[in-house]
C-alpha cells in the first residue's frame, strides 16, 4: 500500500472542487457580461441599498425628462409649422394686390381680395392650432382659441 496515496486523492477532489467553483464563476461573469445585468445585486451595492434606490430615483428621474424634452419639442415643432404656414400664407398676397389695384383690374382685385380672405382664414387657423389641451399661442388662456374667428375679426 502507498503511504501517498491518500494525500494525493485529497489533492485531486480539492482541484476538482476548486475547478468547479471555477467554472460556475466563469459561467455567472460570462452571463453577467452578456446580459448587463448582476445577479448578487447585494454585493453589487456592497450591502448598501441607499445606493440602488438613489439609481432608481435617478432612472426614474431621467424617465421624467425625456418625456418633457419630447413633449416640448414636439410642441415646439408644431409651433414652427404653424408659423411657416401663416408666412407662407402671407408671403405674396400685398404684392399681387397692390399690382392688381394699381393695373385698375378690378376682377384680379376681386379675385386677390378672395385670396387674402382664404389665406387670413387659414393664418387664423393656423395661429388657433392646438397641441393636445392646449392652445399653442394663447398664452396664459391656453383653454381657449388665441384668436377669434375669421368673420368676427373682418365685422369689426
Amino acid at each position: 500500500m502507498d503511504p501517498f496515496g491518500i494525500p494525493d486523492a485529497l489533492a485531486s477532489l480539492r482541484l476538482q472542487r476548486n475547478a468547479g467553483t471555477v467554472s460556475r464563476e466563469l459561467a455567472r461573469a460570462g452571463e453577467e457580461v452578456a446580459t448587463g445585468i448582476r445577479q448578487d445585486i447585494a454585493e453589487a451595492v456592497r450591502a448598501n441599498p441607499q445606493r440602488l434606490y438613489a439609481i432608481e430615483r435617478d432612472l426614474a428621474r431621467n424617465e421624467y425628462y425625456a418625456n418633457a424634452i419630447t413633449t416640448a419639442a414636439s410642441r415646439a415643432e408644431l409651433t414652427q409649422t404653424s408659423l411657416a404656414l401663416v408666412q407662407e400664407n402671407t408671403q405674396e398676397i400685398g404684392v399681387s394686390l397692390l399690382a392688381a389695384v394699381d393695373r385698375g383690374d378690378s376682377f384680379s382685385a376681386a379675385f386677390e381680395a378672395s385670396q387674402a380672405r382664404s389665406a387670413f382664414e387659414s393664418s387664423l387657423a393656423a395661429l388657433n392650432a392646438r397641441f393636445g389641451e392646449r392652445a399653442l399661442f394663447a398664452g396664459a388662456a391656453a383653454d381657449g382659441p388665441a384668436l377669434a374667428e375669421a368673420d368676427s375679426i373682418l365685422a369689426d
